[in-house]
């Protein structure tokens, strides 16, 4: 309403019922515009919650289809033996590769660790041996694969790690 508009509205009244009102009109500006940015935040905080929550929910079908993936990984490989009828073979081997196509579209990835650094806090170490090869500790094998979606461990590598074998300095005493 523009300054005219509100002179004629506020005609007839006195000037402390017009100065309470444009009060309670700020007020109630000021009312407004908290309630709107308490909505935004609520609304990312929803937002937010939401993606957390999907994230988690791919998370866990992610790491079940692992166990379904490794065990048609361990079938395919033991076709060869024979004794499977080459329909079924096929059947198991199509099974297999969708099952890792679908991994790979939730953006599933196979940990590659082999000869890198050891990490506690991405690897777990099955065993740990002494080598004259490495000069910080190693991944040497991988024993089980790990998994990981986008920064999420779905499972740690199983792993043995080569340490640098400590060289023992000459206990006889020096010139």
């Amino acid at each position: 309403m523009d300054k005219f508009k509100q002179r004629r509205a506020y005609s007839g009244m006195s000037d402390e019922a017009v100065k309470q009102l444009e009060e309670e009109k700020k007020k109630l500006m000021e009312e407004l515009l908290y309630t709107k940015a308490e909505l935004a935040n609520l609304r990312r905080v929803m937002e937010q919650e939401v993606r957390r929550a999907e994230s988690a929910a791919t998370a866990e079908i992610a790491a079940k289809l692992i166990t379904l993936y490794e065990d048609f990984e361990r079938v395919v490989n033991g076709l060869g033996a024979g004794g499977v009828p080459a329909a079924a073979a096929e059947a198991f081997q199509m099974l297999f590769r969708e099952l890792g196509a679908l991994l790979q579209q939730m953006g599933v990835e196979r940990m590659d660790v082999k000869g890198k650094e050891f990490n506690p806090f991405d690897h777990e170490a099955v065993e740990f041996f002494e080598s004259d090869n490495v000069e910080t500790d190693t991944v040497a094998e991988v024993i089980t694969p790990g998994y990981r979606l986008g920064d999420r461990i779905l499972r740690p590598p199983r792993v043995r790690v080569a340490r640098p074998r400590k060289h023992r300095e000459s206990s006889q005493p020096g010139p």
